[in-house]
């Protein structure tokens, strides 16, 4: 197809046209030299690619489009079953971010306070040296790691060499992971997916389930469906976000209090016997004691006075659930998020329980034996980054994507005891709150520029969908599994290990699929009836002549899938301990008149703080067309009409720690009593966000047991 060069310019801003980024005319977009007589002598001639996006743990599936070899415009992959060629604004603009004209080019080195530009092999050859130093003194303890990432085999990757060192000071930030984590410190194995076909009643615990989830389009489409067989969403929030806007019904709640009205329904469930005994019986030890608790302790009515939502409400929801025929009350990640997340979690999973978890599966998966499909933690991590701020004996701290000062109430603690390590390495591709403490960069690729996998079994199938690079690295970036690959062979960290790059890593990681011969690369075929009872036969659906073959296959069609699983039911045994789902936190009384909560929010734009750098992304994520750059609240009408709040008037907010001005916004949206503020603007590393970070002037308030910070727990005064 014949281009000229206006349309490609076209073509790969023509979503930013009329955009400037703080209403400034900066350059939103940076065309490496290199490919400048591309640009103005290429023969115009089209081509596509596919890829995943690695911007949420949705896994989406991308299709590229590129002139004369150069990405211009990101499509949905209409041959994934995970999005069917849908796309969020965020995969839209995974090309603007190859663009970006704040990525970094090369690896960096701080001296005298300001980064300067090295080559990666000075850069790897520092790391190395001071690794063997930890290692030659015994000092292999000193040695910490903190990682934000969704692909699982990047996950075990970091943990491999971080068990090749000997160190546990590894914080794996991964959505999935987290999610399940309540199950892994029980002791428990977790479901792999919710069974949609069959689920009647799903009662939402604070997930933004259609907005920042495990696989946001494909709960999307399924909430649809949900609703046309006639079945109900019910939300349990302290915010109406958009993923409620579909619900049957919103009880506006605190997310400390999730665990209360999951025992309130066990209550009533309980008392009317409307249990499943038989599973009860054979899988919830202790059943006796929990049964006591809940009747001693959570009765509609008490829960009422604690948490003011009404108790004829919680009976009702309580009958629905457990009339339904396969009810799932669901929690993510996001149920981490308040003082007491995990015990909340708890009672959410003894709520499941008591109907059998009959709307939960498991993939029984001979395909996938051998293949590491999550990203499990014994037990869950062990060290959290809060442990910085009391260790100063760390010698070495890597960063992998993950910028947790941005994210922290305590970030002046963190940056106080992450100044004060001798050695921070970071894989940022961008200078961010966190990246700027380093001492070492070593910037990974661009999404569109690097391999990874991503592994799924949301949909109630097995998912491997492929990211590869569509285009060459522009710059001196180095894919972040090639360092650690390369460490673990250079330090001898794994016996026998043979993998010198990320690529031979992850052939090695994934050939059991092709080994087992089971599922089928993705394509626009449907599979026929025929065909599964071929493959439960044991006949391989697509003939590949050797690995290397399927191999390029799976890149060629972005994937691969089992459309024909194994699946049971999930039966798990229920180990709960009564102390474990007692709160040692004292909640206190409801906010006096005159203070209210704050309610930090979050947009699918930015849900890590490591994503709005895009002046697209910004404006979609603002409030309405005329403030993006700005910071707004959102307060409940009844609750502004008796502060005396006017629709968009500029009001001051107090904490703690300190006060900002912000953009009062009417929203019935928002639960009476609080104050809700949206998380993502307030960067201070990128001079030209604007806005405050919210979290910044939170309470440290953490969740009991795990550390992870609570963004709902703070007070605050409007003057």
């Amino acid at each position: 197809m014949q281009i000229n060069r206006r349309d490609f310019v076209k073509l790969l801003g023509g979503s930013l046209i009329g955009f400037t980024v703080g209403g400034v005319g900066e350059a939103l977009l940076k065309i490496p030299n290199a490919v400048m007589p591309i640009l103005y002598k290429g023969p115009k001639t089209e081509s596509w690619k596919l890829t995943t996006c690695a911007k949420c743990p949705g896994a989406c599936g991308l299709r590229i489009r590129l002139v004369d070899g150069l990405p211009v415009q990101a499509f949905g992959n209409p041959l994934s079953p995970i999005n069917f060629g849908g796309v969020c604004p965020m995969g839209l603009t995974s090309v603007e971010s190859l663009y970006n004209p704040d990525r970094l080019m090369s690896p960096m080195k701080k001296v005298n306070g300001k980064f300067q530009e090295i080559s990666y092999t000075e850069a790897y050859g520092a790391i190395v040296s001071e690794l063997r130093k930890n290692i030659r003194q015994g000092d292999e303890h000193k040695i910490a790691f903190i990682a934000q990432t969704e692909s699982v085999f990047m996950a075990n990757l970091i943990q491999m060499f971080m068990n090749g060192i000997g160190s546990r000071r590894l914080y794996m930030d991964n959505f999935v992971g987290n999610s399940r984590l309540p199950y892994q410190n029980l002791k428990m194995d977790h479901p792999d997916f919710i069974d949609f076909e069959h689920t009647d009643y799903l009662l939402n615990f604070g997930s933004q389930i259609t907005e920042i989830s495990e696989s946001p389009l494909f709960f999307s489409r399924a909430i649809n469906s949900l609703r046309e067989r006639k079945g109900k969403l019910v939300t349990v929030a302290p915010k109406l976000t958009p993923s409620g806007f579909k619900t049957s019904r919103w009880m506006p709640v605190m997310p400390e209090n999730f665990g209360d009205i999951a025992l309130a329904i066990a209550y009533v469930i309980i008392s009317d016997g409307t249990y499943d005994k038989s599973f009860v019986q054979n899988h919830f030890e202790d059943f006796d004691t929990f049964r006591e608790l809940v009747i001693q302790n959570y009765t509609p009515s008490a829960v009422q006075a604690r948490v003011g939502v009404d108790a004829d409400q919680i009976i009702s929801t309580a009958r629905e659930f457990a009339n339904a025929s396969a009810p799932a009350a669901y929690f993510d990640e996001a149920i981490l998020h308040s003082s007491n997340g995990l015990r909340n979690a708890y009672a959410i999973i003894a709520l499941n329980a008591l109907k059998g978890f009959a709307a939960f599966g498991k993939l029984s998966e001979a395909g996938l034996k051998g293949l590491k499909i999550d990203s499990n933690r014994d037990g869950g991590n062990t060290w959290n980054k809060n442990n910085l701020i009391g260790e100063s004996d760390i010698d070495v701290l890597f960063i992998y994507r993950s910028n947790f000062i941005f994210n922290s109430p305590n970030a002046e603690d963190l940056r106080k005891a992450v100044s004060r390590i001798p050695l921070v390495v970071s894989f940022s591709p961008f200078i961010d709150e966190t990246t700027e403490l380093a001492d070492l960069i070593i910037p990974d690729h661009d999404d569109l520029e690097k391999l990874d996998a991503y592994l799924s079994t949301t949909i109630g199938s097995p998912i491997l969908s492929m990211q590869q690079p569509v285009v060459k690295s522009f710059y001196s970036t180095v894919h972040t599994g090639d360092v650690i690959t390369s460490l673990i062979g250079d330090l001898n960290l794994q016996e026998g290990w043979k993998d010198r790059s990320y690529e031979s890593y992850l052939k090695a990681a994934i050939k059991p699929i092709y080994d087992h011969g089971v599922g089928m690369l993705m394509s626009q075929k449907k599979p026929t009836g025929i065909e599964k009872s071929l493959q439960q036969a044991g006949w391989q659906l697509v003939p590949y002549s050797d690995f290397d073959d399927f191999w390029q296959q799976l890149l060629r069609y972005g994937g691969w899938w089992n459309p024909f699983p194994k699946v049971t039911g999930y039966t798990p045994e229920v180990l709960l301990k009564t102390d474990q789902l007692m709160s040692t936190k004292d909640k206190g009384s409801h906010p006096a008149a005159a203070q209210l909560r704050l309610n930090i929010f979050f947009r699918n734009f930015d849900y890590k703080g490591n994503l709005l750098r895009n002046p697209v992304l910004t404006e979609q994520f603002g409030m309405d067309r005329d403030i993006y750059y700005t910071t707004w609240v959102e307060v409940n009408p009844k609750t502004a009409e008796k502060l005396s709040i006017a629709h968009r008037s500029k009001v001051k907010i107090k904490t703690e720690k300190g006060g900002f001005e912000a953009i009062a916004i009417h929203s019935p949206t928002t639960m009476p009593g609080n104050i809700d503020i949206p998380f993502g603007l307030g960067h201070t590393a990128d001079k030209r966000m604007l806005g405050i970070n919210p979290v910044h002037y939170s309470d440290d308030v953490f969740d009991e047991h795990t550390g992870e910070p609570s963004y709902s727990e703070t007070l605050v005064k409007i003057l």
